[in-house]
């Protein structure tokens, strides 16, 4: 039998073994103590879409189609109503949210929801090229600590 993937997506929020899956992705995300980045290539529809909301860093290819139907599918939005309008404002969530329409990587970027657009099937990439950029600084971040404990250190051995 085939589905649409509107009744695939439905079909996941259903009673099934893995109908809890979104939510544990999402609680992870959210209670992560590391910056998240996320590439997006191809159609980032629905929760495709509101997992951006929960990034950090984001990046889509240039031909990456957006939408978050919740609404014209009778569903509800999630976390979407509180964290899109802090990153979309009040009147482009609305348009957003109340809509369903799908819409560009320029628009999702314009809206806040990546932060650039990237040649299409150059997104993971960009999103690793920054990972290893973070992890580096983050790396080198204890840098203050370590000089202080060397002088501690110093200032022991001169007193011995």
């Amino acid at each position: 039998m085939w589905f649409s993937p509107a009744e695939t997506d439905l079909q996941d929020f259903g009673d099934g073994p893995d109908s809890r899956e979104w939510l544990r992705l999402f609680q992870s995300i959210v209670a992560a103590d590391t910056p998240i980045l996320a590439a997006v290539e191809g159609f980032a529809i629905g929760i495709g879409t509101t997992l951006l909301l929960h990034c950090d860093l984001a990046y889509a290819g240039l031909s990456t189609v957006f939408a978050v139907p919740f609404v014209k599918l009778g569903l509800s939005p999630g976390a979407s109503p509180l964290l899109l309008p802090q990153v979309a404002g009040a009147k482009g969530a609305a348009e957003l949210l109340l809509f369903g329409e799908k819409f560009d990587a320029a628009t999702a970027q314009t809206f806040g929801l990546i932060n650039r657009v990237v040649d299409d099937g150059a997104a993971l990439t960009r999103a690793v090229a920054a990972a290893d950029s973070i992890s580096q600084r983050l790396l080198r971040g204890n840098r203050p600590l370590v000089q202080s404990v060397l002088t501690e250190e110093a200032e022991l051995c001169r007193r011995t």
